[in-house]
């Protein structure tokens, strides 16, 4: 406010143009953090100090200067500020003279994050983006801001610019081995995608490459999978060796090294079991005495839920023309049995959270995360296997969301893209773990849960998550909207297929489209 007194009283134009660029940088970071009012005030102001320059000083443009900049100190006096303060959430961003560091805070997770970008408007954008995931981050604009900020405490990540002022590459990449050293993981941002760029975060031991302009969706699986968010604990092994004594040595090692260990010693058994979960890993002795290991491989690479699961063989013929017999087989390793039982394990570790992570790639909607159509349908059909033999039932639900084409129309995709995101990470914190949720495709979404006995207790938390999805609010500059949906409810019974149960659960659906929408309807 003083230096716009200075300016209003001596009207100097240089003054008034750094004032303007520092009006119209704040506009950019205001927008770009999806802060509407204090948006729409700067851009008041950003466009009254364009027309001062172009017009001259006028006394009206500099009353509603005067009032412009009232309003925000009335704002910044008040705790907490009412301009930097979302909608739809009670966390503010607080943004300190000099303007050198900003902290976005996000519960639910223990991931911190740093990020380094000398482009504060840039940072802080991506910042609020990666808050909404749930990461905890703190934005810097230099590595030494961030190296002293290490000092009261770890970060889980850094994510570090490559291309910085006054800064080399060498400085960047030794700071980023600092960073590994200190058991922080490291993913380089940058918009050079040369070779010998790519090769200094290679040799500074870099996790991870992203390229500028950064695409969230990639960002956030590069830092999942470089913190090993996707990988769960304890691995599941299935192990076929006709020797039991294998199976229970195997066992009990393995328990040593957080995995969960299921053996058989006949390949009938193995294939029967095969459709109450998908492991991480199958574990298959060559020399069997009913089916050989590599036929069992070569059954189970016919199942398409099975596609991305490694197998392993042991075997102490480790010859060449086995191992071409692995590959044909569909394997990916042969493990000598007389590797020591460490050895054994690292290996199969190393296979598993890789396998994890491809395995999370092909399975799950890019937008949402959750299933996609494919592995839907595919762990529908095993959810029905189980509830046969298990003599259970399980309830199918199918949600759409209600007017969805106006969101599109009236915002653009990128909004919509939020609203699927938003009912995504809804839905995925209010299932149980044995539930299973996917994108059916379009707007809709499909849950099965498992082993319900009667529809009201499914039809009573439908409810509760249609209830809580219609009071999130979604930002945009023309203002902020909800949605809801409708969904439509059934319960399996012996004998119908998944297709007739999702037809029906599709039916009922429309049925509630069809009377004021936002409800559940089931049988």
């Amino acid at each position: 406010m003083s230096s716009w007194r200075t300016i209003r009283s001596s009207q100097d134009q240089t003054e008034l143009g750094q004032f303007q660029f520092q009006t119209h940088s704040l506009k950019g970071e205001s927008g770009a953090l999806g802060f509407n009012q204090l948006y729409g005030i700067i851009s008041e102001l950003d466009n009254k100090t364009r027309e001062i320059q172009q017009d001259g000083f006028s006394v009206d443009a500099i009353a509603v200067i005067d009032q412009l900049l009232n309003q925000l100190i009335a704002a910044n006096n008040k705790t907490p500020n009412p301009l930097l303060i979302h909608p739809d959430s009670a966390e503010v961003i607080e943004i300190a003279e000099p303007v050198a560091k900003a902290t976005v805070t996000a519960t639910h997770s223990s991931i911190k994050v740093a990020l380094v970008d000398d482009e504060f408007s840039v940072g802080l954008a991506t910042s609020k983006q990666l808050q909404s995931f749930g990461f905890e981050v703190q934005c810097f604009q230099s590595i030494v801001d961030c190296k002293q900020a290490m000092e009261d405490g770890p970060f889980t990540i850094v994510l570090l610019d490559v291309v910085m002022p006054d800064t080399s590459e060498v400085q960047v990449f030794d700071f980023a081995r600092f960073c590994l050293s200190q058991d922080t993981r490291v993913i380089s941002l940058s918009s050079k995608d040369d070779l010998s760029t790519r090769l200094r975060a290679v040799r500074a031991g870099v996790d991870d490459y992203a390229l500028k302009p950064v695409n969230m969706n990639n960002l956030v699986s590069k830092i999942k999978r470089v913190c090993s968010l996707d990988v769960d604990r304890p691995y599941k092994i299935v192990l076929l060796d006709d020797q039991t004594t294998i199976g229970e040595y195997f066992k009990k090692i393995g328990e040593q090294h957080r995995f969960e260990l299921v053996s058989f010693d006949n390949a009938a058994a193995f294939i029967s079991n095969l459709d109450v979960s998908i492991p991480d890993l199958f574990l298959l002795d060559i020399n069997m005495p009913d089916a050989s290991g590599f036929e069992v491989a070569k059954i189970l690479r016919h199942e398409a839920r099975f596609e991305y699961v490694p197998i392993v063989f042991l075997s102490a013929d480790d010859s060449n023309a086995n191992k071409l017999e692995v590959l044909a087989a569909g394997g990916e390793d042969i493990i000598s049995k007389s590797d020591s039982p460490e050895f054994i394990f690292k290996q199969i570790e190393y296979r598993v959270t890789r396998g994890q992570h491809i395995r999370s790639l092909s399975i799950k909607d890019g937008l949402t995360g959750l299933l996609n159509h494919g592995q839907l349908m595919e762990s529908l059909d095993g959810f029905k296997r189980l509830a046969d033999r298990m003599n259970t039932r399980f309830g199918l639900a199918l949600l759409d969301l209600d007017d969805f084409k106006s969101v599109n129309d009236t915002y653009g995709h990128s909004i919509g893209d939020n609203v699927l995101t938003g009912l995504s990470k809804l839905l995925e914190s209010k299932i149980r773990g044995s539930d299973i949720v996917g994108r059916y495709g379009g707007e809709e979404f499909l849950i099965a849960f498992q082993d319900v006995k009667d529809a009201a207790t499914i039809v009573t938390k439908l409810n509760k998550i249609r209830e809580a999805f219609s009071t999130i609010l979604f930002q945009t500059k023309q203002g902020d909207f909800s949605r809801t949906f409708s969904c439509g409810l059934v319960m399996s019974t012996p004998g119908i297929s998944i297709n007739d149960l999702v037809n029906s659960a599709d039916e009922r659906m429309y049925t509630a489209k069809k009377l004021v929408k936002n409800q559940v309807v089931s049988d």
